[in-house]
């Protein structure tokens, strides 16, 4: 009988296997959300590239090149970094359909996801560029 413990366990067992496929192939995997009955589990499962500098290429890069002028930015911010409430992020992509907090970013010192606001992100960055 698949539960939520059972489905907790299966996408870390299938995320740690996913991990030498990766390697082999230059890509990284990740495994999202699930839906799941009595009977059966379906997991939602990426597949991004990692370039030859070590960074992944996700789909939320590639909107953020795509999409950035209409949230203010330019593709080239991709990647850079502002600071918020003390802390350092790096943005790493834009997801359109989160209205209110479009902007991904990385924590700098945790390496933890985040969402921002737009309008937050491009302040930030305006502050972060201005001579002090």
């Amino acid at each position: 009988m698949i539960n939520r413990t059972t489905v907790k366990m299966l996408r870390s067992e299938i995320q740690d296997a996913l991990v030498s496929l990766g390697e082999k192939h230059g890509l990284e995997f990740n495994v999202g959300g699930a839906s799941f009955s009595a009977n059966n589990v379906r997991f939602k499962v990426d597949a991004n590239v990692i370039g030859d500098d070590g960074e992944v290429f996700s789909q939320e890069a590639e909107d953020f090149g795509s999409l950035a002028s209409m949230y203010g930015f330019e593709p080239e911010d991709l990647g850079k970094e502002f600071s918020y409430g003390g802390e350092t992020y790096k943005i790493t992509g834009l997801k359109p359909r989160r209205r209110k907090y479009p902007v991904s970013a990385e924590g700098i010192r945790n390496g933890k996801g985040y969402k921002f606001p737009a309008d937050m992100v491009k302040a930030a960055l305006k502050m972060s560029s201005t001579p002090t």
